[in-house]
């Protein structure tokens, strides 16, 4: 689902530029420069972040456990003691995997990356029908505002991330006329 996603992101960001997809050295000017090593480095932190262990209530109550569950048991189980025992534990699968091939800190990554493939959208989509300034503002304030959920084992960025590029195909499909984009 997540390699889905952001090949389907990958697809849409390079649908979306005027520009060729690869740059030249020398092509970017010094300020260009230093505003994609401000981005870079501005990334450093969001991995830290990702890098501590589970803590948060919410992750080891039931997020990893459900995941570990999973992977212990070789396929979905039905835990009667949650909440929402039968709800769409989608980017639970990943978590499990992340388990089984990882540690504990694994599915921290995999939400973190989720939340900078929708910022990296947020930016495109504002570059798209802005300008770049604008788009790099809104991705600003995308990270800013879901900063808390880069240390956690959540579904929420998961969920940002599926809906976020599910509208940004609606709205291509709508202003292309083109109904490719919806399947």
């Amino acid at each position: 689902g997540l390699l889905a996603a952001a090949a389907h992101g990958v697809s849409v960001v390079r649908s979306l530029r005027k520009i060729p997809v690869s740059v030249r050295p020398g092509t970017l000017s010094p300020r260009e420069w230093f505003w994609i090593l401000l981005v870079l480095l501005s990334v450093i932190p969001l991995l830290t972040r990702a890098l501590q262990i589970p803590f948060q209530f919410d992750e080891l109550m039931y997020h990893l456990p459900t995941a570990r569950d999973w992977a212990r048991e070789g396929g979905l189980t039905v835990n009667e003691s949650l909440r929402y025992p039968l709800s769409a534990f989608n980017f639970h699968l990943l978590y499990a995997a992340a388990l089984v091939l990882g540690n504990d800190v694994f599915p921290h990554l995999i939400h973190a990356f989720a939340g900078v493939l929708v910022a990296v959208g947020v930016f495109s989509v504002g570059r798209r029908y802005f300008d770049r300034r604008v788009g790099f503002l809104a991705a600003v304030q995308t990270i800013v505002a879901t900063l808390w959920f880069y240390e956690t084992a959540y579904v929420d960025l998961g969920v940002g991330l599926f809906l976020f590029f599910g509208f940004v195909a609606l709205a291509l499909a709508h202003e292309q006329q083109d109904a490719r984009w919806i399947y």
